[in-house]
């Protein structure tokens, strides 16, 4: 979790020994349930939205982090999030959650209000990705 200026940035799903474990169950069973607030990076963001003290107005998040930023507006509605490669699943887009996928990510695929990249190549993870 990092915040700078007006804007918290939410990491995705980490594989590291600390939080790893935890991130990948969190991403195996609240997350398809649309209960993205009961997740470990859910609670983290929400301890650094408190302790910003009112600065924060947006949210950036990937993948797990963008289902909490996702999921904060819907507590926040004075929040906006920007969120890429998030495993949403939405019918359309929303004023407040602005998302992108890259075509061939299967972890947002459901997400059908998000802009699409169609730019070349398969891979999400270039700088062209997004």
């Amino acid at each position: 979790m990092a915040v700078h200026g007006d804007t918290m940035y939410i990491a995705g799903t980490r594989l590291d020994r600390l939080s790893g474990l935890r991130d990948v169950l969190d991403d195996v069973t609240f997350v398809p349930l649309r209960a993205a607030s009961n997740t470990q990076r859910y609670q983290q963001a929400l301890a650094a939205l408190k302790k910003s003290e009112g600065r924060v107005t947006t949210l950036v998040g990937h993948s797990l982090g963008g289902a909490a930023a996702a999921a904060m507006t819907e507590r926040f509605p004075e929040l906006q999030a920007r969120v890429y490669g998030a495993p949403l699943l939405r019918s359309s887009s929303s004023v407040r959650v602005k998302s992108f996928r890259h075509r061939f990510d299967p972890i947002s695929a459901l997400d059908r209000g998000a802009v699409v990249n169609r730019g070349p190549g398969r891979n999400p993870h270039t700088l062209s990705g997004y």
